[in-house]
């Protein structure tokens, strides 16, 4: 088995895939950023996709629309009613999954404001320079489009002189071990990271299975997969794990502290 990173570079992950076709009878592809040219580049490997739809090709994912939705529901029954969302990566097929989550969420709680702060790196820093954005929208909670970027907004506001949860609740999500490591502990949507890579891997190996009882008259390349299409896409549940980074918001919204400033005004 062969695992490899592109770092959200599609052109490396072209490379990349290029380079284990040759070598690999199939590939999982894991939040591809360019999911055309890897399955141009897979040619007759079977793929299965984690966290991306294709009609026609195999995917496993988690529901992120349904756990934003999860996310909203315990934040306004804490007493929130203005949450933002800091994205992913403007390429992200999840991140556009769970912003569908925020649209479920206006129309079930039409009394929750919610509002996006913009799409950002899915990394430590990423939260760090979403986080005085998302303080100047006014909003009393925010859901992060993963745990780093919650764990980055959570240090930045903490260096401007406010608290988590006191000042600003904030929710994570996909439950990764830094959610637990955090301080305070991450309120985050749990996926179950070790399912879905296993399901994409049996998914992968019965279309391997598949192409071998086919013998030397199969066609090969994704289509050879005797996959009924009502089963392409396996969709796995989430949950909401509640944990110290949220709580009842504010009697204000929150605002930065304001420097004392010792220079005499002239």
């Amino acid at each position: 088995m062969f695992v490899v990173d592109a770092s959200e570079d599609p052109a490396l992950e072209t490379e990349l895939v290029e380079g284990l076709r040759p070598q690999t009878d199939g590939l999982v592809l894991c939040s591809p950023r360019a999911v055309e040219a890897g399955l141009e580049a897979a040619a007759d490997s079977p793929v299965v996709l984690v966290n991306l739809r294709i009609d026609g090709v195999p995917a496993v994912s988690s529901d992120d629309e349904h756990g934003v939705l999860l996310a909203v529901e315990h934040l306004r029954a804490l007493g929130h009613r203005r949450v933002a969302y800091v994205g992913g990566p403007d390429r992200s097929w999840s991140d556009a999954r769970r912003r569908a989550g925020l649209d479920a969420a206006r129309e079930r709680f039409p009394d929750v404001e919610t509002v996006v702060v913009g799409s950002f790196r899915p990394r430590v820093e990423g939260g760090r320079a979403a986080a005085d954005l998302t303080v100047a929208t006014g909003a009393t909670a925010v859901v992060a489009y993963n745990d780093l970027v919650a764990l980055g907004l959570v240090a930045r506001l903490r260096e401007r002189g406010l608290s988590v949860p006191d000042d600003l609740s904030v929710v994570g999500f996909d439950d990764t071990f830094v959610a637990t490591l955090a301080s305070p502990p991450l309120t985050t949507v749990r996926t179950d990271l070790a399912r879905l890579g296993a399901r994409a891997v049996d998914r992968l190996v019965a279309a391997l299975d598949a192409r071998r009882a086919a013998g030397p008259a199969g066609t090969g390349g994704t289509d050879a997969t005797p996959v009924d299409s009502a089963d392409r896409t396996d969709v796995l549940p989430v949950e909401l794990v509640v944990r110290g980074s949220t709580t009842v918001p504010p009697t204000a919204p929150p605002t930065f502290p304001h420097p004392t400033s010792t220079q005499e005004t002239v």
